[in-house]
């Protein structure tokens, strides 16, 4: 009875060792399995994902500016603050207008490269005093001349009344005298260039042939 009994106490410590052990192996490649898990599904999505939004972004920004930016032009014939309001919206708005020989550019400032609109001098069907005022929003300045093309109407200035010259507000693009001074140079522009200094040539050599 004595030696079964020991044997007994002998084999019970093995057993519980032996289960002990396979425990404690297991809990921990438990425990290394899910840190390694989790490490992987948190590192996966990142590697994934934080390169597709950080390069399509900016590449969306970057196309998106250069849609609406334009550098100064070399042959532009005037600039300076003008309002307007337009046949499809009757709030008046304040940009910096630079003209050249091709088109007449709204810039947001008078500093940057980003615009509001281009006219392209060729889409241009005439330009008008003073006529429709159906689209002036009440309570406001009378316009003081239009720009019209195909698809819009652009009432320009803002005519505050009277005689009198105000320089401060000239500079804004508000007032009779600067608006009028906009509507020469746009005509100006639409005039046909003539070539001169060819026509003249030709006619010398024609002189010259002729003896």
């Amino acid at each position: 009875m004595e030696v079964d009994s020991s044997d007994m106490n002998s084999d019970g410590g093995r057993m519980l060792d032996d289960t002990e052990e396979p425990s404690t192996s297991e809990e921990k490649l438990y425990f290394m399995d899910s840190s390694d898990l989790d490490g992987d599904k948190d590192e996966e999505p990142v590697k994934t994902i934080s390169p597709s939004t950080s390069n399509n972004i900016p590449l969306m920004r970057v196309v998106q500016s250069v849609k609406h930016t334009k550098r100064k032009s070399s042959t532009m014939v005037r600039e300076g603050w003008m309002v307007h309001y337009t046949s499809k919206d009757n709030l008046r708005k304040r940009h910096y207008w630079r003209l050249d020989s091709k088109c007449l550019t709204l810039f947001q400032n008078d500093t940057g490269t980003k615009y509001y609109k281009e006219i392209p001098l060729s889409e241009i069907l005439q330009l008008d005093p003073p006529r429709d005022f159906t689209n002036l929003a009440q309570g406001s300045n009378p316009h003081c001349f239009e720009i019209i093309t195909d698809t819009m109407v652009y009432y320009v200035g803002e005519n505050l009344g009277g005689n009198y010259q105000n320089h401060a507000l000239a500079a804004t693009g508000v007032g009779l005298d600067v608006a009028q001074s906009w509507e020469k140079a746009i005509r100006q522009a639409l005039m046909p260039v003539t070539p001169q200094a060819s026509i003249c040539t030709a006619a010398g050599q024609g002189k010259e042939h002729s003896k």
